[in-house]
């Protein structure tokens, strides 16, 4: 907390502290979820990057936790001297300061990403007489921004991308290019069916192990041996 703190007059950097703890990234998603969803939240945002390489946005993953910045200003600023007790006002400043760092970096994000996901689920959202209610007041102020924000066009957010691609089609466009005449001849042609057919062949095979080990022959399937088996030929 030192570092944030200016000697002469003992103010906190409060920009400074905003982009240390929730520093904004380029991701492609933003996912808004249940604290208590962490884990699905973490599933599914691995199996967008695995399936289609997109960037999400986790807040766990990137930015510090709140209520640790909050205990830290509070131990600090906040407790009565010489006891064991923190000021009420003062901590009624810290925690407004805390969640508008906080609500800013979010507004912020939510706003340069291109796409945002909601991840509903009863720990979100609860339904009561058929009205739509949430006990969290971050996935309360995450859904009205969403309403909120500038909806900008797919060149708009990709404008940046657009312009790195024109550069290094531009690049490659202007780049020397030279041919070689090559022959695949002399190889053998190994397709799928051959990969899972090697598989196959490799399980079953009870061929032994060509070199001597030091407690003998050992009786053990070769890989390549499995592989040569299907598709060298015979001489």
């Amino acid at each position: 907390m030192d570092k944030y703190i200016n000697k002469a007059d003992q103010s906190i950097d409060g920009s400074s502290i905003q982009d240390d703890w929730f520093p904004q990234v380029d991701v492609d998603i933003f996912l808004s979820h249940s604290h208590t969803d962490e884990k699905l939240a973490l599933s599914l945002a691995g199996w967008l990057s695995i399936e289609f390489n997109l960037k999400v946005f986790v807040d766990s993953c990137v930015w510090g936790y709140a209520d640790v910045l909050l205990r830290e200003i509070d131990n600090n600023f906040c407790k009565i001297k010489d006891s064991s007790s923190y000021s009420y006002e003062e901590r009624n400043k810290s925690t407004a300061h805390v969640h508008m760092m906080l609500s800013t970096a979010i507004t912020q994000l939510m706003d340069k990403t291109e796409c945002i996901v909601f991840l509903n689920t009863s720990n979100s959202i609860t339904t009561d007489e058929a009205m739509k209610k949430t006990k969290s007041p971050w996935i309360f102020y995450e859904l009205m921004m969403m309403k909120l924000i500038r909806k900008k066009t797919i060149k708009e957010h990709r404008h940046h991308v657009l312009l790195e691609y024109a550069e290094l089609k531009k690049s490659a466009e202007a780049s020397m290019k030279i041919n070689y005449r090559i022959s695949l001849d002399h190889l053998i042609p190994l397709s799928d069916k051959d990969l899972f057919s090697w598989k196959k062949t490799y399980s079953q095979n009870e061929l032994y192990y060509p070199y001597p080990m030091s407690n003998g022959i050992k009786r053990v399937p070769f890989a390549l041996d499995s592989l040569y088996e299907i598709k060298v030929p015979k001489r």
